[in-house]
């Protein structure tokens, strides 16, 4: 640019129309196009920016609606299905039913002290022991807290012969997660969206792949009021039941949480 004002100063142009032009051409050249390549490369990137979150918004919708298709494959033909109440509805009263560990160790402890002082066992204390009526009823009242809310959960009437077609369907549910929390996870990250809690990202990669959670899930049975078969409870299921009834849960309510966190909704 200097050179060109130097040039009119000096009258180097006069006569020389070819050149005044190619000259200016050059500098128009050199100051046009660094900035329309700055302006239209920020601009092409905002577009493509807009077209990769579009295209991530697609794939959650298209990888929940498969993870939603799964999840009613696995509880097909099970309570959950032959009820007009809504599905997160009987997993509500599930867990909200289930007994703490408090109720059930209480209930064991009295009886169990009973049983000691009075020199028995208290798994097999003989028909000559009778527990105190407070003791009797703790132990009633935490079996059949146990019995409500098993009749409560939802659970697939499975007979032997349907087992290997039910089992393929929970691994193919298991499947649907996985590319929900590996693949799609990391493209969502990659655009700056947000995704489901850490919390409910565990209890999922532990518990869909936990065969102890998923029986809990079948036809339970009923406990019977004793304290044999109630420390057994306590000691040996009532976790894994609370865990199952927390992993069915997020299992329902994962795909709405996705769409709701990413903007999907």
């Amino acid at each position: 640019m200097a050179v060109g004002v130097l040039g009119d100063g000096l009258g180097w142009w006069d006569g020389r129309s070819y050149l005044t032009n190619l000259f200016s051409s050059l500098t128009g050249l050199l100051f046009g196009v660094p900035f329309a390549l700055l302006v239209l490369s920020r601009f092409a990137q905002a577009q493509a920016d807009v077209v990769e979150r579009r295209e991530v918004r697609r794939l959650i919708e298209r990888v929940t609606r498969d993870f939603d298709s799964a999840l009613d494959e696995v509880f097909e033909g099970s309570r959950l299905r032959s009820q007009e109440v809504a599905v997160k509805d009987i997993v509500r009263e599930w867990r909200a039913a289930l007994p703490g560990a408090e109720q059930l160790r209480g209930a064991i402890g009295q009886w169990a002290t009973e049983a000691h002082e009075a020199g028995l066992q208290p798994w097999n204390p003989g028909p000559q022991f009778r527990a105190s009526a407070s003791a009797q009823a703790a132990l009633e009242a935490a079996v059949a807290a146990v019995n409500r809310a098993r009749s409560l959960r939802p659970y697939a009437r499975l007979c032997p012969a349907e087992w290997p077609e039910w089992n393929w369907k929970r691994k193919l549910l298991q499947g649907r997660w996985m590319e929900l929390n590996r693949e799609v996870r990391q493209r969502v990250k990659e655009n700056g969206l947000d995704w489901v809690s850490t919390e409910t990202m565990a209890v999922l990669d532990d518990g869909i792949r936990d065969h102890g959670l998923w029986r809990h899930c079948w036809k339970p049975e009923e406990v019977e009021p004793t304290y044999s078969t109630l420390i057994r409870v306590a000691v040996l299921e009532a976790d894994e039941e609370i865990r199952s009834a927390e992993m069915v849960w997020e299992l329902l309510t994962v795909s709405e949480q996705i769409r709701r966190v990413t903007g999907t909704d």
